[in-house]
């Protein structure tokens, strides 16, 4: 035996070869075992891209470089549940968590899909009303899904003055459908409010804004007036009454990993706590993902002819307009002055295609013919004749243009 630790032994070389293959085997066992690294989660930057929706992997415009766990391999999209059946929702995170991103995803989602009260039942369609100090149509770094060519398909309130008479004309139209509610009518379209930075305009506006935000989350979903969309830092727990209170005003309620423990608790109830990958939200009913709208998405809405509801802003006090919603962009980035739109046919095939709305955003840069076409018009580049007609009216209306602008 003494001579097995002699290092003139042949015996000290096979124990120390051995030893060896025994101590690798075993660190190789031990690192399998280990979690698996964590993945950084892309920044979004640049063009916007088509998601992998099968998949429901992180919208790549959620926010800034982070590191966190693997996504879940399943979870449902939160931007796939249709308004009437979310109802009024609410997000909790910490400032550059992708709020605002997901805020925007969902209210373009909500326009794009066909809202029934019933299944076979009649389409209802959405207004969809921005109430946020923060919002801006477009910004290359903080908000990158292009919102400027729905201009004229949404509203859009940063002012102070005017989110508060918009959340005032709110409150009595929940008066008047409740009168149609009660007596078994049809109370009207949705009204969609996406509601940013809560806290900045709680300060500012006062204990009537929270009471009123507590009275749409209430009477609201009755009468089809709806928080699309509130962003938090934490739960308004005491402000609407307690927990239970909370729950039963924000039926849809989507939290990241970045809140307090009872935050979370508020939010998802019995949801174990663990880390939410950007472009992920947790729910009470599991990890919910965020599917980027496409430009294309965003392009069909464009080309359909504008809401002729009015705005809401258009019911309260008299006010410059000029002072209440985002002033336009340059004509060379957005649109230019309304003019007369084309009047279609009865029979038009394309009668829900507003082609001098696409023509001015071909115009201005914002879309491609080919590529709009096929958007609005939903055919296919070719020689087919649907194309070919869609092509003929998009000609009309850019001659149309061309023709104001002399």
């Amino acid at each position: 035996m003494c001579k097995m630790f002699d290092v003139n032994s042949p015996w000290f070389y096979v124990v120390t070869f051995v030893g060896f293959c025994v101590a690798f085997w075993l660190f190789i066992s031990w690192h399998q075992r280990m979690p698996a690294p964590a993945v950084r989660q892309g920044s979004g930057g640049g063009k916007q891209s088509r998601p992998d929706t099968s998949e429901h992997k992180p919208a790549p415009g959620a926010g800034k470089h982070e590191e966190s766990s693997t996504p879940p391999a399943r979870a449902t999209a939160i931007t796939a549940r249709p308004i009437l059946e979310r109802k009024n929702t609410a997000v909790a995170a910490i400032s550059g968590a992708g709020k605002t991103f997901t805020m925007n995803a969902v209210a373009v989602h909500d326009r794009t899909r066909v809202e029934r009260a019933a299944p076979g039942g009649p389409a209802i369609p959405v207004q969809t009303v921005f109430l946020s100090t923060h919002f801006t149509y477009y910004h290359p770094e903080d908000q990158q899904i292009d919102l400027r060519p729905l201009r004229d398909h949404i509203e859009a309130y940063f002012i102070l003055d005017a989110i508060d008479r918009v959340l005032t004309v709110c409150g009595k139209l929940i008066d008047e459908r409740m009168e149609l509610y009660r007596s078994g009518r049809d109370v009207g379209h949705i009204i969609a409010l996406y509601i940013g930075e809560h806290g900045q305009l709680k300060d500012r506006l006062g204990e009537s804004y929270v009471q009123r935000i507590a009275d749409i989350g209430d009477r609201g979903r009755k009468t089809r007036i709806f928080i699309g969309y509130i962003e938090l830092h934490s739960a308004l727990v005491a402000e609407t009454g307690g927990s239970g209170a909370f729950r039963e005003k924000f039926q849809t309620r989507l939290v990241a990993d970045s809140v307090d423990d009872r935050t979370w608790k508020v939010f998802t109830g019995d949801q174990p706590r663990v880390k939410t990958p950007r472009g992920f939200w947790m729910s009470d009913e599991g990890m919910v993902a965020v599917v980027e709208p496409t430009s294309a998405m965003i392009t069909r809405i464009a080309a359909q002819h504008p809401p002729t509801w009015p705005r809401l802003i258009d019911l309260a006090a008299p006010v410059s307009r000029g002072e209440t919603m985002a002033k336009p962009f340059h004509r060379g980035e957005t649109h230019v002055s309304p003019i007369a739109t084309l009047q279609n046919t009865p029979d038009d095939v394309f009668q829900n295609v507003d082609f001098t709305t696409l023509a001015r955003l071909i115009k201005a840069g914002l879309v491609g013919e080919t590529k709009g076409l096929e958007a609005a018009c939903e055919v296919h580049a070719g020689k087919g004749e649907r194309y070919q007609l869609a092509r003929t009216k998009l000609k009309e209306a850019l001659e149309s243009l061309d023709r104001a602008e002399e």
